[in-house]
């Protein structure tokens, strides 16, 4: 007997194909994205995102935060085949756009959305949702693909401008700058060299700086550009052959960025650098030949003789502290002085565009403008251990223009809450501004067993740099044979009483510590029989303030309570 096979209805099959297609959209998803950690309010910029091509894309919907406005939104196809894209707002949302494919994306494309971010500071978010078109009886309707949703978390902060630092603004209408060839180093293939600027931009496919004059026979050494997808690249050019090297992030996205390069010839590399980090490598087989080069252009390429230079390809934004040098700097070099001010010397050609400009510009029409670079040394080693009286977090900084660091704390690495204040020692002469100095902290009422830790550094100028986050597994909860209860009255003047109860005989030590770490009054040090006990604290002698109290068991059972002292 052949058993009967029931269809299922139509409309089951077609919510069962839906459901499918919701679960499994076709291997594709967005595997990359990128865009600037900290950005300041009312800033146009760029996000980037790659789709991985492993299914065709249909569309997707982008979320942006509260106030935030979308522009103009394209795909790139092979890194240089611009695919216009269309959004609309999504009926009923302020801030969340569907973006429409004329036809579907197939194989990996680059995406590039223009924004411009809203007048909240505060910590926010932006989203990508694919989605896929499913039509039934001439009805489309969009599916989104919740589990393939990237989410790119930023801070939006108000800007400082330092009217110390002045950086040079380019506009498309602006011809670029041209340097004399003999007021530099040599630039030259043959020749070992260092270029370094600041730079920050939100456009595409621009030339930064060069010293090639565009016509395809002649060689150069150099050129920085930022290419259709916003990335920095590097060019070298010997007749017809042109050699690059790239880097992986967009750099295009209206946040300062440092690029550099540095050019060994005797062993036949050069390296391409992204704030302060090598992103590319280029090795030469063949020795180079001299390039000898007519000059060095600032905003795009020199001019052919007698013509002027095009304005396509113009560099927009904003240059600072170019820095060229005779020889091939070490990535530790590099890294150590890009964020410290550096004078024309005999050892560097250095535009800081700070002074008016000397007589080594053939052209100056461009404006000097504040600048909301901050040149400071940013923290050095932030690390942090658990001890035995709490997490301590120990750094080094340069930073005699340093004012105070704001140790910020988070229990998910996403939303930090101020913890403490460590004051710097601004003020001091500038010269000492490149002295290391140790700082520490001790957070002794850690909330759980996982917890993020960054700092914030305010310098003296009002300028604020965020270090990276560090991370900490403080490990499995014991259950507890001590416990810490409370203390009566808090805040107190000048006596407190401290309750705490012992589980199991142990020997038990209580004491009070101070923000800095230091260890003020041992109350009780003993071994303790099961029951409630009681102690007295007097902060007499104490200043007001905020103390620890830390009650030790046996196996390093440890717990801190906060209690304020208030005179």
């Amino acid at each position: 007997m052949v058993p009967c096979v029931r269809k299922p209805p139509i409309r089951a099959a077609v919510l069962l194909a839906l459901a499918i297609s919701i679960a499994s959209p076709a291997n594709g998803q967005f595997h990359a994205a990128y865009a600037a950690r900290e950005l300041h309010v009312q800033q146009e910029t760029n996000l980037f995102a790659v789709w991985d091509g492993g299914a065709r894309l249909e569309g997707f919907f982008i979320e942006l935060p509260q106030g935030w406005t979308l522009g103009r939104v394209f795909a790139l196809r092979h890194g240089y085949i611009r695919v216009p894209l269309a959004p609309h707002r999504v009926a009923g949302s302020a801030n969340r756009y569907r973006v429409w494919a004329s036809s579907p994306l197939r194989g990996k494309h680059e995406l590039i959305l223009a924004v411009k971010t809203g007048d909240h500071p505060g910590a926010m978010s932006w989203s990508l949702i694919p989605f896929s078109r499913v039509e039934r009886k001439g009805k489309v309707r969009l599916v989104p693909h919740e589990g393939y949703r990237i989410t790119h978390q930023v801070r939006n902060v108000e800007p400082v401008l330092s009217e110390a630092n002045r950086a040079l603004a380019l506009d498309v209408d602006d011809p670029p700058w041209l340097l004399r060839r003999n007021a530099l180093p040599a630039l030259e293939a043959t020749a070992p060299f260092t270029v370094e600027l600041w730079m920050r931009t939100t456009a595409l496919d621009r030339v930064v700086l060069s010293t090639w004059n565009g016509e395809n026979r002649t060689p150069y050494p150099l050129e920085l550009v930022v290419d259709a997808g916003g990335h920095l690249r590097y060019f070298r050019g010997q007749g017809e052959r042109h050699i690059s090297m790239a880097s992986d992030a967009p750099v295009a996205d209206g946040r300062w960025h440092h690029a550099a390069v540095a050019h060994d010839p005797e062993a036949r590399w050069s390296y391409l650098y992204l704030d302060g980090m090598v992103v590319d490598s280029l090795y030469s087989p063949m020795a180079e030949s001299s390039t000898s080069v007519a000059g060095l252009a600032l905003g795009h390429r020199l001019p052919l003789s007698g013509k002027d230079v095009a304005s396509d390809g113009r560099f927009v934004g904003e240059i600072d502290e170019l820095r060229i040098w005779p020889h091939t700097r070490s990535s530790t070099l590099i890294r150590e002085s890009m964020h410290l001010p550096i004078r024309m010397g005999d050892e560097a050609f250095v535009l800081d565009f700070d002074e008016p400009v000397p007589a080594i510009i053939r052209r100056t029409p461009s404006e000097r403008i504040p600048s909301t670079l901050s040149l400071h040394a940013p923290v050095r080693d932030f690390e942090g251990s658990a001890e035995a009286h709490g997490v301590v977090l120990k750094w080094e900084a340069a930073a005699a223009t340093t004012r105070e660091f704001i140790v910020e704390r988070s229990t998910n690495g996403q939303d930090f809450e101020p913890l403490g204040q460590v004051d710097g020692p601004a003020g001091a002469s500038a010269s000492s501004d490149k002295k290391e100095t140790p700082y520490r902290y001790v957070d002794h009422d850690i909330p759980g067993q996982v917890v993020f830790y960054r700092l914030r550094q305010r310098f003296s100028d009002g300028v604020e740099r965020t270090s990276g986050i560090i991370k900490l597994g403080l490990g499995m909860e014991k259950q507890r044979e001590v416990l810490l209860l409370d203390n009566f009255p808090n805040p107190f003047n000048p006596q407190t009483t401290i309750t705490y109860e012992v589980i199991k005989p142990q020997h038990v030590r209580l004491s009070v510590w101070d923000l800095a770490g230091q260890m003020v009054s041992e109350l009780v040090d003993r071994t303790h029989e099961t029951g409630d006990f009681a102690v007295q604290f007097d902060g007499s002698d104490l200043p007001s303030g905020t103390y620890f109290v830390r009650l030790e068991g046996s196996e390093n059972a440890v717990q801190t309570r906060t209690m304020i002292l208030m005179k």
